[in-house]
């Protein structure tokens, strides 16, 4: 397989609890893509025309479907076409369920939640959503408020509507939050790792992470700016101690211990 073309970055950054991003150093992966997920274990991808892509030993194999978001978490595989409807992948194969949603997030937590055209949010409850086998008519809870992006994590859920914010979860597999907190900072985007990491990106297409992250203090302490000399992002996610990135150019950077 083609190696990483180098990037001669490093980040040193001190190793500790979710939130904190060990030293890593990061790479180039041949291809380009607008959007990529990464959760168990696994990660997806899609590109500028909505082809969808699996990661693979740093390479893209391109699957069936057309999609302009896709995600993979404890949920399982899921994506949204252009025209909001919802599917996910069971035996290899795009099952439509129902639902209209424009970003989808599978989360860490096993909830399945996202946002539509209208900024409205939405979540299914882990065991609807790992039940799902078939077409199925979905029981989609809406929240209150409106949200450009949403992602959850062990810990909660963090949404973003330019500003930021915190759901404290009421049980880990509910769609049930006990209460909102607002977070400082400014994001177009926001990603929540399955150990309770996040990122975010700025309308700068600045990369930002949290410090601080750990149960007692679920929304951490503050933003670090992560600066990778030139570059500027248009999305984030982190899986299993490895960070992609995607630039504003599309290129696909991964970053790893």
């Amino acid at each position: 397989m083609a190696p990483l073309r180098a990037l001669l970055l490093l980040l040193a950054l001190a190793r500790g609890s979710p939130g904190q991003t060990p030293s890593l150093t990061c790479g180039q992966v041949p291809g380009a893509l607008a959007q990529i997920d990464a959760g168990n274990g696994q990660v997806f991808g899609v590109d500028a025309a909505g082809g969808v892509f699996a990661v693979y030993n740093d390479s893209l194999l391109q699957i069936h479907g057309n999609f302009s978001h896709v995600t993979v978490g404890a949920a399982g595989v899921w994506g949204v076409n252009k025209t909001g409807h919802v599917f996910k992948m069971v035996g290899g194969e795009w099952i439509r369920t129902s639902g209209s949603l424009h970003q989808i997030d599978s989360s860490g937590a096993q909830l399945l939640t996202g946002v539509n055209w209208k900024k409205e949010y939405f979540c299914l409850d882990s065991k609807a959503a790992m039940a799902v086998k078939d077409d199925a008519n979905l029981s989609w809870v809406k929240h209150m408020g409106n949200m450009n992006y949403f992602s959850c994590g062990p810990l909660g859920c963090w949404g973003v509507s330019d500003d930021v914010w915190f759901q404290y979860p009421s049980t880990p597999q509910s769609c049930n939050g006990a209460k909102w907190a607002m977070v400082s900072g400014k994001l177009t985007e926001i990603e929540v790792g399955s150990d309770g990491s996040v990122y975010g990106v700025n309308r700068d297409g600045e990369l930002l992470q949290r410090v601080g992250i750990n149960t007692s203090s679920p929304t951490g302490t503050h933003w670090k700016q992560l600066t990778f000399q030139s570059e500027k992002f248009r999305h984030v996610t982190y899986d299993l101690d490895q960070l992609w990135l995607i630039t504003i150019e599309n290129k696909i950077l991964k970053c790893i211990n």
